[in-house]
């Protein structure tokens, strides 16, 4: 009889080897029970069992990898990659303008890659991308990025406050967030799959070949614009369609009418490879809603964690879910859209496990969104933790 399709993806444990090992010795009459556990047999069997449920485990895994829905993590990957066509999004490292002020006289010329930066909340760090020219009493904005890829090195607005590289005299912060995003998720590779069958289609104009040659667009040096988030409109009436983008950070850089820019290259994309006949398509950016989230969270004193710690850890778990929140938002009844409130508290209170208690102060109600907004955080001032004895 068959094996269902769910005991045939699920690997057996040592312990699952083990005793079906001693069921066929009972079965043939071999007194099991009696059997200590240094009983050198049982000893042997154990150790077989060890190799006999890894490869197990890797024709379970084998087998789920021949499926889209049911292959995970690198498995997925080749999965994506030889059936599809589809290479999964690599962390990104987050990158932004920061603001160095040098309030003495001295004077720097630092080569890019020199000037190392601390964010003091997380520990991460960030190297200078172009040279730092600073003259004395002198302010000005450089482009910084993170040393390490994905969302752990994204600092919110005022996090990066200190250097590794000392520069006499120089304060540094950053009136921006510089976000990074981690690598694409399994359901969202499995979402762009899907999308890649829109693309193949040979009826151009379905709703997976937009939003996948939006996602998939990349610059003439190879690297990938970083589109994470796609919104398609119809307007069926005049045969339009809009495409509304947005990056982890926000607004894609540059327009559709400067050639070599982020959303000229994403839309020359879309309009070669994903539009059809007789339809008019926009591609643009989406359009930031800002949110600001104030909160006030109360943690367990005794978990071992300091109220600046929690902090940075809500901040980082709020700044990763508005990164990811999806343009024109959610919605619970297939008519209004919107960025829910309990959601918000929802972050905040997994962000560690010492929380016990949120408040969320701002904002008051959920926030509602048009098909072509998108959620901007802003976290705001007055946001705090509190340690409380239990």
């Amino acid at each position: 009889m068959a094996l269902p399709f769910d005991q045939l993806i699920e690997p057996l444990t040592t312990d699952d080897v083990e005793g079906t090992a001693l069921d066929v010795l009972a079965a043939v009459g071999v007194n099991t029970t009696a059997w200590s556990k240094d009983n050198p047999l049982r000893v042997v069997i154990g150790v077989l069992a060890v190799p006999v449920a890894g490869l197990s485990q890797l024709v379970a895994y084998g087998i789920k990898s021949l499926f889209r829905e049911t292959a995970a993590g690198d498995w997925l990957t080749a999965r994506s990659k030889y059936g599809y066509g589809v290479d999964r999004i690599e962390a990104t490292f987050a990158a932004g303008a920061v603001t160095l002020t040098n309030a003495e006289g001295g004077s720097y010329d630092e080569a890019a890659g020199d000037v190392v930066l601390l964010n003091t909340t997380t520990g991460a760090t960030y190297r200078n991308t172009e040279p730092v020219v600073l003259g004395p009493f002198e302010e000005a904005d450089f482009d910084f990025e993170a040393v390490e890829a994905g969302s752990a090195s994204s600092a919110t607005s005022g996090q990066i406050d200190d250097f590794v590289t000392p520069l006499l005299g120089v304060t540094c912060t950053n009136a921006a967030a510089l976000i990074g995003t981690d690598q694409e998720s399994d359901p969202d590779l499995r979402q762009r799959d899907e999308d890649k069958l829109g693309a193949l289609s040979s009826i151009k104009g379905v709703d997976g070949s937009y939003k996948y040659f939006a996602k998939t667009t990349t610059r003439e040096d190879g690297t990938p614009v970083a589109v994470n988030r796609v919104q398609v409109v119809r307007q069926n009436l005049i045969g339009a369609v809009f495409v509304y983008v947005a990056s982890a950070s926000g607004e894609i850089s540059g327009d559709t009418a400067t050639e070599g820019t982020d959303l000229y290259l994403v839309n020359e994309n879309v309009q070669d490879n994903a539009v059809t006949a007789c339809v008019t398509c926009t591609v643009d950016n989406a359009t930031p809603v800002a949110v600001t989230v104030g909160y006030t969270a109360y943690a367990d004193a005794s978990a071992g964690a300091t109220a600046v710690e929690i902090k940075a850890a809500i901040d980082a778990a709020l700044t990763t879910y508005f990164a990811t929140y999806p343009i024109g938002g959610k919605t619970i009844n297939a008519t209004d859209y919107y960025l829910f409130l309990p959601t918000i508290r929802g972050v905040i209170t997994r962000a560690h496990t010492a929380i016990i208690q949120v408040n969320v102060t701002n904002p008051i109600a959920d926030v509602e969104l048009e098909p072509y907004e998108f959620a901007s955080l802003t976290i705001a001032g007055g946001a705090s933790v509190s340690l409380v004895d239990q």
